[in-house]
């Protein structure tokens, strides 16, 4: 699996989320929200190039994809947050 850049300790805080019985959903949510920044940046993100800004962008990805399980579009924050990091090149 995976390493989560944000536990899920620090997700459950920010979703407000009491309780072991989501913790493989959101365990998952994360991965997925991790997936997302890294295909908007164009790089991977690790441990290493985690940046604040980058670290809020998934959790915000988090939240998002755990509160709208419709499809909405990603809050347009996220790219705001992330558009200093991407990789914008041919």
């Amino acid at each position: 699996m995976a390493e989560l850049l944000v536990t899920v300790a620090e997700a459950k805080e920010y979703l407000r989320v009491d309780g072991d019985g989501e913790d493989k959903l959101i365990s998952s949510l994360i991965l997925m929200a991790q997936k997302y920044v890294s295909d908007v940046l164009k790089w991977d993100v690790s441990e290493d190039k985690l940046e604040p800004p980058i670290k809020q962008a998934i959790l915000i990805v988090t939240e998002h994809f755990y509160e709208e399980r419709s499809g909405a579009d990603v809050p347009k924050v996220v790219m705001t947050l992330l558009r200093p990091y991407r990789n914008v090149g041919w």
